[in-house]
C-alpha cells in the first residue's frame, strides 16, 4: 500500500529515483530484534532478512522499479550475509548500506583500523564486498554500496567542531577514489 501511494502521489518515473532502505541497525540496540548490543554477533539475522524478503516483494509488487536495499547496520556488519540471505529468499537487494563511524572498534565483524586512512579502506573494502558478494548471488557486480550515516564519531560532542569539518573535508576528497563504487555518503547530524 506504501509503495502504491507513493507511486501514485509522484509517479513511477519520480520514486524509481529514491532508495528505500529497510529498517535501521538491525544489529545494534533499537534493532530488530533490539539485543541490547552492537558489534559482532549482535542482532538476528534472519529475523532481518525475513522482513527484508517480505518489504522488498510488497514494495516490488507496487512498483517493480522501485530501488530497496539494506541491511543499513553498524559497522559495515552481515554486508556478504545479507546480500546471500537476501537473494537466497528471492529479494535480491537492489543496493546494500551500512552505517561506519571513525571511532567504532569494528569493521565489517573486523577490528577497524583506526590510522589516517583506515575510515575510507574500511568504506573501499565493503564496497568490494557488495560487488563481489552481488556477483557470486547473480546481482550485477556494479550493485551500489551506500554508506547512509557517518559523522566524526559516537558519543562525541564534535559535529559542529573544527575537528567535523577537518574530518568531512579530508574523507570528502580522500573519497574521490571510491565515488564510483560509494556514490551516497551521507553525514548524519
Amino acid at each position: 500500500a506504501f509503495g502504491t501511494a507513493l507511486t501514485e502521489r509522484y509517479g513511477k518515473e519520480e520514486v524509481a529515483k529514491w532508495y528505500f532502505e529497510v529498517w535501521n541497525e538491525p544489529n545494534c540496540c533499537g534493532g530488530y530484534p533490539d539485543t541490547g548490543c552492537c558489534g559482532p554477533s549482535c542482532g538476528n539475522q534472519s529475523m532481518y532478512v525475513e522482513l527484508f524478503a517480505n518489504t522488498f516483494k510488497g514494495l516490488k509488487a507496487a512498483n517493480s522499479q522501485l530501488r530497496v536495499g539494506g541491511p543499513a547496520t553498524a559497522q559495515l556488519a552481515w554486508i556478504d550475509a545479507f546480500v546471500a540471505g537476501a537473494a537466497g529468499a528471492g529479494a535480491p537487494p537492489d543496493f546494500v548500506s551500512s552505517h561506519l563511524y571513525p571511532t567504532d572498534p569494528w569493521a565489517n565483524e573486523v577490528a577497524l583500523s583506526h590510522t589516517r586512512d583506515g575510515f575510507k579502506n574500511a568504506i573501499a573494502a565493503a564496497a568490494d564486498s557488495v560487488a563481489a558478494s552481488a556477483k557470486q548471488h547473480g546481482r550485477p557486480p556494479s550493485t551500489q554500496f551506500l554508506l547512509t550515516e557517518f559523522n566524526c564519531g559516537l558519543g562525541m560532542d564534535c559535529a559542529d567542531s573544527f575537528f567535523s569539518s577537518s574530518f568531512i573535508a579530508y574523507h570528502a576528497l580522500n573519497s574521490q577514489g571510491i565515488v564510483d563504487r560509494v556514490p551516497v555518503q551521507s553525514y548524519w547530524t
